[in-house]
């Protein structure tokens, strides 16, 4: 069954307003009902007096093609920029997405690196320890060294002094007449002196 003639007409006028544009100055009919004047190249009456039935009346009854060329040109113009800018701006997020992980990358990247300087301070503290602990063993070290050798020398010192008295003694002795028999001469004088070992 074939629509009716309101149907089609209904269905013209959607078609007219999906694809016309308001014109500047709207036809009789539109202009008393307060509505969008609608007309496309195809059609001479607009969307309202389609939808009605009625006969479309205007200054001028149908649009110049020459002014449908130039609308439709810049209105492809338009679809054209919008889909330039829908891309760029596609692009643009695609960038800011990426720079996003590398901006990531590099805050942990850096994180990272402070803890990694943050260990080597820790260790570098650590080998000071150590170090100053070392430096005070061998101050401690030298301390006793240098401590035994004073000894050492005092010992020698004093062994040269009793050797030196012990001789003066025996020198004396040996003026004095002796005893029949006694030989002062095979006296050993170390023998009287004291016995160290070189570790004392």
């Amino acid at each position: 069954m074939a629509p009716s003639r309101t149907a089609s007409n209904k269905i013209r006028a959607a078609d007219i307003e999906r694809l016309g544009i308001i014109m500047s100055s709207s036809c009789y009919r539109c202009e008393q009902s307060k509505k969008p004047c609608i007309m496309s190249e195809c059609n001479k009456r607009c969307s309202e007096c389609v939808r009605q039935g009625k006969s479309c009346i205007r200054d001028s009854n149908f649009v110049p093609r020459s002014d449908w060329n130039k609308l439709y040109r810049a209105r492809d113009k338009i679809e054209a920029d919008k889909r330039r800018v829908e891309e760029e701006q596609a692009q643009r997020d695609a960038d800011i997405a990426r720079l996003g992980n590398e901006l990531t990358r590099l805050f942990a990247a850096r994180q990272e690196s402070i803890n990694r300087n943050r260990r080597l301070r820790d260790q570098e503290k650590f080998l000071n320890d150590r170090a100053g602990k070392f430096l005070e063993s061998d101050a401690q070290t030298l301390e006793e060294l240098e401590k035994l050798e004073e000894e050492e020398n005092k010992r020698k010192q004093a062994e040269a002094t009793a050797t030196d008295k012990l001789q003066a003694l025996l020198a004396t002795i040996s003026n004095v007449p002796s005893p029949s028999g006694f030989n002062f001469t095979a006296f050993d004088s170390a023998a009287m002196l004291p016995e160290h070992s070189p570790n004392s």
